[in-house]
């Protein structure tokens, strides 16, 4: 009877003890899973903040690109343009150039129509001439102004003499025009040659 107490005494000893064992190991499984989980965290929060770091530095690299070629898009434009105005503008002066060249012909041939003696077959051929020289003239810009009734300007007239106006509203207006002028758009290729009215009854 003593032994089996003794044997049974031992028994529980020997259960408590694994139960401690088993407790303890538990724990100590606990805390690795504990450790893991937070390290784990640990990692993930350091990649995710590279992955945002690299992104960041894309979208900077990205958005450095985006800005040079944009400049560099802006350059070729304006470069384009400024090429473009220089090739208008020698065109212009090429025209500007022939034109002027041309224009004593046409003077001339409005001379010869000015002729009261010039017979009438002559005179339609003049005519077409003239009409031809005005037509070309006018598919590269440039046309003849005659500025009769209109109000003198200094820009656009060469004043060659004045004439006594009955009326005070054409006093300082054209009133003949002795040589037609041209232009080119805006730009004044040659300045007519005009005759001023002026009133001398007009009160200062």
């Amino acid at each position: 009877m003593v032994f089996s107490y003794y044997s049974l005494d031992k028994i529980k000893k020997i259960l408590i003890l694994e139960y401690a064992m088993g407790s303890a190991k538990k724990k100590e499984d606990d805390i690795e899973v504990i450790e893991d989980e937070e390290s784990t965290s640990a990692l993930k929060s350091v990649s995710v903040k590279k992955v945002k770091e690299k992104l960041n530095a894309c979208l900077a690299e990205k958005q450095e690109y985006l800005d040079g070629w944009q400049r560099a898009k802006a350059d070729f434009i304006n470069a384009r343009k400024r090429l473009e105005a220089s090739a208008e503008k020698r065109h212009d002066a090429g025209v500007i150039e022939c034109a002027t060249a041309f224009l004593p012909v046409l003077d001339s041939l409005k001379h010869a129509l000015d002729d009261t003696n010039l017979d009438d077959h002559a005179r339609k051929g003049i005519e077409m001439i003239e009409k031809q020289f005005n037509t070309a003239l006018k598919t590269v810009g440039v046309e003849a102004f005659d500025p009769v009734g209109e109000v003198f300007d200094p820009h656009l007239h060469d004043p060659m003499d004045t004439q006594e106006v009955d009326s005070e509203e054409e006093d300082e207006k054209v009133v003949q025009t002795l040589q037609r002028g041209y232009r080119k758009g805006d730009e004044l290729i040659r300045p007519a040659k005009v005759r001023v009215g002026k009133f001398n009854g007009k009160q200062k």
